[in-house]
């Protein structure tokens, strides 16, 4: 006739490649994890009505993660004649996930002023006749439809001038004193009266979070006053950037939660490089899922990072994430090969099931002791972790969790006396509160709606459901001490957990009849052949 009915949950649904997404009952489409971007997933849909299939398809692409921005490392060098630097370029997306695209094809390279490097692929040599002064090296890469750019900035100095990042009272040793100015800059931008640019270590002309990593990582370098830094930069050159030269892993209860349950996260870090000395900390991200956890109290990065993590500390709690997490030490020998607790973070679990944090990188590299210093966004594995957490019992609660529920209309019995609140829920103890139960009543002749806390052990009731449960559907109450047998003629009947698998009411003539909802028939039964949990219409003669 035209019009239109939801039937969703009476759908079979298939899926091209096998494997490549999950289909629920109510048609929510989740991808499988480890899809290539722009992978086709198909999904079918059958519907039967008397006899009639019809089908209908979705033709679903997989996209990469949305494109934010790019990174350069180094952000800022300089560079005699003759000397050349290896640019790596990192992609960031809106779910924290970095790629390193140094060597992406669709990567271009721009300099200003145009020729006044040498290039082959990413490495930039300075010519031997260059021109002392300024060179900006612009990488851009498009990404569905979504350019971004970084710029790298090289300075072409004189040779033999001495040039030693973070030895600003040119002593050739990094050291305390070196600390204290560039703490006394810290924050500061090039609008500042004090602006002192050597402490802005990527040229973005404020001295922050990325240029602290940078220093602290020079930390304790001596120069040699006659090689003007270059075999600094050689050896650190020659070490940093390789994947595994850090590890960062998160640590929690090894038996499950309960809901309602405050734990801890630990934090720990691992130096793996053989020419550093220790991890010094530095910026990562801690993912979670906020319908399942919470942040436990007030978040502040100094009651969170761990001694001797207590330099340029910071970092935010947002709704799904603590971003930036972030401490810093100049001294050696923390995480120099076995682990170190970098920060102890403390959730709630507010939901039963799987929770899952994932650490990510931040704004920059973590930190080792020289030479390695400043690690590139991908030298670190960061490993996550996931805990189960489980409903709260009540030690007087009996539990029947119900089978072969479907989509649409289900008899079922009352086993137990429902206790006052969420008696009812799923595998994870989710509290079901849109349930729609409903009793006959024999005087009226009509089925009226009932809460689910109100029904009667011992009695049964018609259930609709929207959708097949995916988490199961479970009752929790009581056992009840004694239960009425049923009268004569019609009433709705249930087994109870007292009952011992046995009809209530001795030895008359009893008749069941239970729902099919395969075919939507009744069938006859007796007593034996109605499971505990299954509803059925009772008839017991006058």
């Amino acid at each position: 006739d035209g019009s239109e009915a939801d039937v969703t949950a009476r759908t079979v649904f298939t899926v091209a490649p096998p494997g490549a997404a999950v289909v629920t009952a109510d048609g929510v489409v989740t991808l499988a994890g480890g899809l290539a971007a722009g992978t086709q997933v198909v999904v079918t849909g059958a519907y039967t009505e008397l006899g009639t299939t019809k089908t209908g398809t979705a033709t679903l692409r997989v996209k990469a993660a949305t494109f934010i921005g790019l990174s350069i490392d180094p952000p800022k060098i300089s560079l005699a004649r003759g000397q050349s630097v290896t640019a790596r370029v990192f992609a960031h997306f809106a779910n924290a996930l970095v790629e390193d695209v140094s060597t992406a094809a669709a990567l271009v390279w721009t300099m200003s002023p145009a020729g006044a490097l040498a290039q082959s692929g990413r490495v930039f040599t300075v010519p031997a006749k260059a021109q002392y002064g300024g060179v900006e090296v612009t990488a851009r890469l498009v990404r569905d439809g979504d350019e971004r750019q970084v710029v790298m900035r090289l300075h072409i100095r004189q040779e033999g001038s001495m040039v030693n990042p973070g030895d600003f009272d040119e002593s050739l040793l990094v050291d305390f004193n070196d600390l204290s100015y560039f703490i006394g800059h810290y924050g500061e931008t090039s609008a500042s009266p004090r602006w002192d640019s050597r402490c802005d270590f990527d040229g973005n002309n404020v001295i922050d979070l990325a240029d602290a990593g940078s220093f602290v990582g020079r930390y304790g370098t001596s120069y040699a006053p006659t090689r003007a830094g270059i075999g600094e930069a050689a050896a650190v050159a020659s070490t940093r950037g390789d994947p595994g030269q850090a590890r960062v892993w998160l640590a929690g209860p090894t038996a499950p939660v309960q809901v309602g349950e405050v734990f801890e996260l630990l934090v720990y870090a691992q130096e793996n490089d053989p020419l550093a000395h220790g991890f010094r900390g530095g910026p990562l991200t801690v993912l979670f899922d906020p319908e399942r956890v919470a942040y436990a109290g007030d978040f502040a990065p100094a009651e969170v990072l761990e001694s001797p993590y207590l330099l340029f500390q910071e970092g935010r709690l947002l709704d799904d994430r603590i971003e930036e997490l972030c401490g810093m030490t100049v001294l050696d020998g923390y995480g120099d090969g076995e682990p170190v607790l970098y920060a102890r973070l403390t959730f709630t679990a507010r939901q039963a099931g799987d929770l899952n944090f994932s650490l990510a990188p931040s704004s920059s590299g973590l930190i080792l002791t020289p030479p390695a210093g400043k690690l590139t966004l991908t030298a670190t594995d960061f490993v996550g972790l996931t805990l189960r957490a489980e409903p709260v019992l009540d030690p007087n609660d009996a539990v029947h969790m119900y089978a072969g529920l479907a989509a649409g209309w289900n008899l079922v019995g009352i086993p137990l006396t429902p206790r006052l609140q969420n008696a009812w829920t799923d595998r994870n103890g989710n509290p079901l509160s849109g349930l729609k139960f409903f009793r006959y009543d024999q005087v009226a002749k009509t089925y009226v709606p009932m809460a689910g806390e109100a029904l009667e052990a011992g009695l049964a009731y018609w259930l609709l459901l929207d959708a097949q449960p995916a988490n199961g559907v479970v009752l929790h109450g009581a056992i009840p001490c004694a239960v009425n047998a049923p009268g004569p003629g019609w009433s709705l009947y249930g087994h109870t957990q007292s009952d011992g698998g046995g009809c209530r009411g001795g030895d008359q003539v009893r008749h069941f009849f239970r729902w099919n909802s395969q075919n939507g028939q009744f069938d006859h039964c007796d007593s034996a052949g109605l499971a505990l949990g299954e509803g059925a219409w009772h008839y017991q003669e006058e």
